[in-house]
C-alpha cells in the first residue's frame, strides 16, 4: 500500500484519534452517491480511497479553518489543531468539510466532470470546497442567480487558463479569499464588486483561448480529451456540461448516465474523423488526436461509426432509426458543440476536416466566452 502524506501526517500528528478519523472518513465514502467516482479504486478497496480523500480534507481545513494557503508541509499542524482527539467540535468540523468536499464535487459534476478522469484541474475543486458554508449563507433568487454564475465562471477559467500551471497552492488560495470576498459584497450589498480583484478573471495574465488558438492543427494546443491534459479535458467538459445527446443510442449523457457508461467500460471517447481515415488522408498524429475531433460517446455508437466518413455514418443513423429526421439528428450532433453541416459534406477529407475543426473552435471559443464570463458588479 502506498503511504501518501494524509498518512504520515495523521501517523506523526495523532496518538489517539487515528483510527476514528480514517473510519469518519471511509463511513463518508460508502454513503456518499457522489465521492466514490472520484478515485480510481475498486469498490472493495476503501484504504485507496481514504488518504486521497483525506488529503482533499487537510486542503479544506488549511483554507477554511486555518485561513491559510494548502501546503502539504503544514498538514501535520493542521491535524494537530483541527482533528486532534478530544476537540469538542472535531466531528462537526469533519463532518462539514466532507460535505463540502461532496458539494464541490457535485459542482464539478454539474460542469461535464462526472469523474475523476474527466477532471481538467484539481485546484477548484479545493477552492468550492473551501466556498460551500459561504454560499450556504445566501438567500433570494437574484442573489443565488449571481452567486451560480460566479462559480461557474470561476470553474470555466480554471479550466481553461493557465492560471494554476505554476504556484498552484498560493494563487487557488488568493482566488478563495477573492470570490469569498465577492460572495460577502453580494450578501451584503446585491453586487459582487469589479472582476479585476479577483486574480483568475485578469484576462491579461490569465487569458482565455480564442477560436484560432483551439483550432491550430500545425502546433495542436487541444491534445486529445482522453488523456491528462488540462485542455484536452476542458474541451470535453464544455460539451458535455448542458447534457448532450448520444447520436445513435438517443440516451442523454448526464452524469448519472456518464457513471453508469464508466462503471460498464462502455463511456468511449470518439474520433470524429476516424483515426485510420484521417492516417490515410495523410495526416500525422497530433492532428489526428487534435482534441476538438473527440466527443464523449457510448460505446455501442462509437463501434458502429469505426472507420466510416461521418457523412456515411450519419447517413447510416438515418437509415437504421426508422422514423428518425435529419434534423433531430443534427440536433443531437449539435448538442455536443459540433457544426453538422460540415460532417455531412462531400469532398477531400483533409480540407472538410481543417474546416471542420475551424468551426468547432469557434463554437466551443464562443461558448467559453459566455460561460467564463464576469456576471455584473
Amino acid at each position: 500500500m502506498r503511504v501518501n502524506d494524509f498518512d504520515i501526517a495523521v501517523a506523526l500528528a495523532l496518538n489517539k484519534g487515528e483510527e476514528n478519523l480514517r473510519e469518519r472518513i471511509s463511513d463518508f465514502n460508502r454513503q456518499s452517491e457522489v465521492i466514490r467516482h472520484y478515485f480510481n479504486a475498486e469498490e472493495d478497496d476503501e484504504e485507496a480511497v481514504i488518504a486521497p480523500l483525506g488529503e482533499w480534507l487537510l486542503f479544506g481545513a488549511c483554507i477554511t479553518v486555518k485561513r491559510i494557503a494548502p501546503k502539504r508541509q503544514r498538514f501535520e499542524g493542521v491535524i494537530k489543531d483541527v482533528f486532534r482527539f478530544g476537540r469538542e467540535d472535531v466531528d462537526k468540523v469533519l463532518e462539514g468539510l466532507l460535505q463540502n468536499v461532496e458539494l464541490a464535487l457535485t459542482t464539478l459534476s454539474d460542469h461535464g466532470v462526472a469523474t475523476r478522469d474527466m477532471l481538467p484541474s484539481l485546484p477548484p475543486l479545493h477552492v468550492l470546497t473551501a466556498l460551500q458554508d459561504e454560499l450556504k449563507g445566501l438567500t433570494g433568487a437574484a442573489k443565488l442567480g449571481i452567486a451560480n454564475r460566479l462559480i461557474s465562471a470561476y470553474v470555466w477559467r480554471s479550466f481553461f487558463t493557465d492560471r494554476y500551471e505554476a504556484k498552484a497552492n498560493d494563487r487557488l488560495f488568493a482566488d478563495y479569499e477573492a470570490l469569498s470576498k465577492s460572495i460577502a459584497s453580494l450578501k451584503e450589498k446585491g453586487t459582487l464588486g469589479p472582476s479585476e480583484k479577483v486574480p483568475i478573471f485578469n484576462e491579461e495574465e490569465y487569458s482565455l483561448p480564442d477560436a484560432a488558438v483551439l483550432a491550430d492543427l500545425d502546433n495542436p494546443k487541444v491534445p486529445w480529451i482522453k488523456g491528462a491534459n488540462r485542455l484536452g479535458r476542458a474541451v470535453a467538459a464544455i460539451s458535455l456540461c448542458e447534457v448532450p445527446i448520444d447520436w445513435a443510442t438517443k440516451d442523454r449523457l448526464d452524469a448519472r448516465k456518464l457513471r453508469e457508461l464508466k462503471i460498464e467500460g462502455s463511456l468511449h471517447r470518439h474520433h470524429i474523423f476516424p483515426r485510420e481515415l484521417l492516417k490515410g488522408a495523410g495526416l500525422d498524429k497530433p492532428r489526428i488526436y487534435h482534441g476538438l475531433n473527440g466527443v464523449v460517446l457510448a460505446g455501442p455508437t462509437n463501434e458502429e461509426f469505426s472507420n466510416k466518413v461521418p457523412a456515411a455514418y450519419l447517413r447510416g443513423i438515418l437509415e437504421r432509426q426508422g422514423g428518425l429526421s435529419e434534423k433531430t439528428l443534427q440536433s443531437r450532433v449539435e448538442s455536443h458543440l459540433v457544426p453538422y453541416d460540415v460532417l455531412i459534406k462531400d469532398g477531400e477529407v483533409e480540407e472538410i476536416y481543417k474546416e471542420f475543426i475551424e468551426r468547432r473552435a469557434e463554437l466551443v471559443a464562443t461558448r467559453i466566452k459566455e460561460l467564463a464570463e464576469w456576471p455584473g458588479v
